[in-house]
């Protein structure tokens, strides 16, 4: 079970005064769903864990230092590009629920980070000075999606949390609640890890032991079937033997078994279809068969055997792990997976475009070049989600900015990409124009069409006026990475 609302007050308490006027130094993020905000004040280092896990949400600091990022992603790529090295301005629960605000002071105006502890429906969100957000930490089923103001969750209902019913810490104190509440969970995050690894272990070795299993299985049919032929040798050489009796047309035929030593008659049936010597060529097809694939299927049949051995060895030793490895031997994440997925992915040949810029909201906008181009980031590079933009009526570049899944474009974002529609177009000149734009699964290239001709299903338009600053400040937040 994750902190509660009282948890969550008591913490805060205790940082109030520690945290004051701090500086936050180092942004990690330390797991799927856990990341490490460490802060400095006085000369004194703060590592406060934010994690959303479903079973073991909580907000505390932590003695633990974080070591080397595990994974990445888009959401702290922002986290450290809006508030990384800011000053904390404050840090709040919010209206005695399991939310923690903090509020941070930038070169660029207020940032605000809203951390919501409620299990399966957990998440944390970076927003502008407006309150808007920006981003979002994990893809669940959420409330809020980028471009949208920032509300905190209904309040629980009958839920009677007051903060004057928590135990308020002594100003000046040691953090004990923090500390208390870091070794509350200590087990519970040990055993969830441990569950976690052996979920991801195991899901691919029992996945391979079912496919093995039914491999042999329908190997044991195979060669049930083929020993039904064991005997077709013996019958070819008879009916080879008493050639003059075979008839096309006939079905079976009685005849005596070369093979007995007493001359006694086998009846052997035969393909009325068929004429004599295709009949006998028929058993010895079938006798071929049998010879060849019986030593087959007893060699894959000890081999699926073996693997089933191996893998069972190594289900059972994964099965009896009380405690979970190092990070470093647990199995990749989700996340981890993708990214690798997508690194695979660029390597085979996904192309560099020289026009790259981010959005004011941190979207990043890619603009093509030439027609051919514009077909690669149409077609090739855009998910569906994408947003496509083009300008109305001029020739120009496709315009695609990426959007997270399940985002809807903010009006900035929308605005700005539209922006360069028209600067990279024939409407340049007059610095306006008119932008068709839709969702990139909507834009489908007519047949025999010459690249960078497409059609557009649903396509909405807007009128824009170029904003040179505004793109070159794009480009720069582009270069910045």
């Amino acid at each position: 079970m994750g902190v509660t609302a009282t948890d969550i007050s008591r913490v805060i308490a205790e940082l109030d005064e520690p945290l004051a006027g701090a500086f936050l130094n180092k942004i990690v993020r330390s797991g799927p769903e856990d990341w490490v905000f460490v802060f400095r004040s006085a000369g004194l280092k703060l590592p406060l864990l934010v994690s959303l896990s479903s079973s073991n949400g909580r907000v505390h600091l932590t003695s633990q230092t974080p070591g080397a990022e595990t994974e990445r992603g888009h959401f702290t790529d922002m986290l450290k590009k809006h508030v990384l090295g800011a000053k904390l301005a404050s840090i709040a629960q919010i209206a005695g629920d399991r939310v923690v605000m903090m509020s941070f002071e930038t070169a660029h105006g207020l940032r605000s980070v809203a951390v919501e502890i409620m299990g399966s429906r957990g998440n944390m969100f970076v927003m502008d000075e407006y309150g808007v957000v920006m981003a979002v930490a994990l893809d669940r089923k959420s409330r809020l999606s980028t471009g949208q103001a920032y509300a905190p969750p209904p309040a629980t209902p009958g839920r009677d949390f007051t903060p004057e019913k928590a135990l308020r810490p002594v100003i000046g104190g040691d953090l004990h609640f923090n500390r208390e509440l870091e070794k509350r969970f200590e087990a519970n995050v040990s055993a969830e890890r441990l569950a976690k690894f052996k979920s991801n272990a195991l899901a691919p070795l029992r996945a391979e032991m079912k496919k093995t299993v039914k491999r042999r299985r329908d190997l044991a049919l195979e060669r049930e079937s083929l020993l039904r032929h064991s005997d077709c040798k013996r019958l070819a050489d008879t009916l080879s033997a008493n050639f003059q009796l075979l008839k096309k047309g006939s079905s079976s035929i009685t005849a005596p078994d070369v093979y007995s030593p007493d001359g006694a008659t086998v009846e052997i049936s035969l393909d009325p279809a068929k004429g004599p010597a295709e009949n006998i060529q028929r058993y010895y097809k079938l006798h071929r068969k049998f010879e060849k694939g019986i030593p087959r299927i007893d060699a894959e049949i000890t081999a699926m055997q073996i693997r089933e051995g191996e893998l069972s060895a190594k289900i059972s030793e994964i099965e009896k792990m009380k405690d979970p490895p190092e990070t470093s031997q647990t199995a990749p994440s989700q996340t981890q997976t993708k990214q690798r997925a997508a690194v695979k992915k660029k390597e085979k040949g996904e192309p560099k475009f020289a026009r790259r810029f981010v959005s004011t909201d941190g979207i990043e906008i890619i603009v093509g070049k030439t027609d051919r181009e514009n077909e690669e980031i149409t077609f090739k590079l855009a998910n569906g989600r994408d947003l496509w933009l083009h300008a109305r009526d001029y020739p120009g570049s496709h315009v695609i900015a990426r959007l997270p899944k399940n985002a809807e474009p903010s009006q900035t974002t929308l605005r700005e990409a539209a922006m360069l529609a028209i600067h990279y177009s024939k409407a340049a000149k007059s610095g306006k124009g008119e932008v068709t734009y839709s969702r990139a699964k909507d834009v489908t290239k007519p047949k025999g069409a010459p690249p960078g001709k497409v059609y557009v299903r649903g396509a909405k338009a807007m009128q824009v006026k170029v904003d040179p600053e505004k793109i070159k400040e794009m480009k720069e937040r582009a270069e910045r990475g």
